[in-house]
């Protein structure tokens, strides 16, 4: 394989270099690029064949129906997450509201002060 380089006129780059609309329609570089890849015969345009819609079909992945829009007509999220403005605020007055039933289940629970870590993680 030889690796060469492309001068600046027949670099076939000129869309990002800022070429008009108008221009780029009838622009022969863009379209069927820098004249000396015609020279090789194995770069020549090659017929392509179309595929039948069978085989095509075949490949593609089954699908299945499931009423995903039913399911989630019907929910209504909890007040505690439509007051949260975001995500750490509801993280956070989770972890107090499981702080407060931890010690009401557990009176001579030590845990006081800020929220540590591994309640925000809990």
């Amino acid at each position: 394989m030889i690796f060469g380089n492309v001068n600046s006129e027949n670099n076939p780059s000129i869309l990002s270099r800022g070429i008009s609309q108008n221009k780029i329609q009838h622009c022969e570089l863009w379209w069927l690029g820098p004249h000396f890849l015609h020279l090789y015969k194995e770069l020549q345009p090659y017929k392509i064949t179309a595929v039948e819609d069978g085989l095509f079909l075949q490949e593609l992945k089954e699908t299945s129906d499931f009423p995903l829009c039913a399911l989630l007509n019907n929910f209504k999220p909890l007040d505690i997450i439509s007051n949260c403005s975001s995500f750490t605020k509801l993280q956070r007055v989770i972890a107090w509201c499981k702080r407060l039933i931890e010690k009401a289940s557990h009176p001579m629970s030590r845990n006081m002060g800020p929220l540590k870590s591994k309640e925000l993680s809990e």
